[in-house]
């Protein structure tokens, strides 16, 4: 989808402001102060399936990449220096703060987290922060760990995603249901096609394997597993 292919802007900003309250509702019920909202999937995928599209559903923001963050009151879109004029396009200053990394008195994503856990803590509270754990790779926890912890930061896995919840309400469901993924058929191409056989792709793995003294490579992206077995699926469009 590009900016030409939006709703009507008032009709999306709407949108948008339903679904935010929707969201907040949920904060309120898990006794959290913030949901962050990744642009990554499960396998920590940058493009991703309709149905895993979450930060655009309930942003407005269709980039391929960016962070959301929603608090109780406010809301805070990052972008880096790719999506500036697509998030101004796109997305509602009156209902979340666009801040464009990289820019003079622009926040990053932890420095905002840390001023907020910061003023938690002048209330004598610590500041709850929900997160989908399948979206949040180790290391990234890790940072927010040793980054937002000694803030007043408490980190708060949500293993049901809010924002499915939300999308499976029967309001959402019946005016936007939620697409299904992981229907389309899986099929092979040919060497002709990709240059090798999967034999002789796993044959160069090995031989890798073996110079760094290794005997076994986990390989978890969908897009490597795609290549190193000549496989494809229409999931996702490229």
């Amino acid at each position: 989808m590009t900016p030409f292919d939006l709703p009507p802007t008032e009709t999306r900003d709407a949108s948008v402001q339903a679904k935010l309250a929707d969201l907040r509702s949920l904060l309120l019920q898990h006794h959290l102060d913030a949901y962050f909202i990744p642009s990554a999937d499960e396998h920590l995928n940058e493009y991703l399936p309709a149905a895993k599209q979450r930060r655009n559903w309930v942003s407005g923001f269709t980039g391929s990449a960016g962070d959301f963050l929603v608090g109780n009151n406010e809301a805070w879109l990052f972008v880096d220096s790719r999506y500036y004029e697509q998030a101004d396009l796109e997305v509602d200053p009156h209902l979340i703060h666009i801040s464009k990394v990289g820019l003079d008195d622009h926040k990053t994503l932890e420095e905002t987290l840390e001023d907020l856990g910061r003023e938690a803590i002048k209330t004598g509270k610590n500041f709850r922060l929900g997160f989908d754990p399948f979206t949040l790779s180790v290391s990234q926890y890790r940072d927010f760990q040793k980054r937002l912890e000694p803030c007043g930061t408490v980190l708060v896995p949500v293993p049901q995603n809010l924002v499915d919840q939300i999308r499976l309400q029967p309001h959402w469901a019946e005016i936007d249901p939620l697409p299904q993924v992981g229907h389309s058929n899986v099929f092979s191409l040919t060497p002709d096609q990709t240059g090798e056989t999967v034999e002789q792709k796993l044959q160069r793995v090995r031989e890798k394997l073996e110079k760094k003294n290794a005997q076994l490579l986990p390989v978890t992206k969908l897009e490597q597993i795609a290549w190193l077995l000549n496989l494809r699926g229409t999931d996702i469009p490229y």
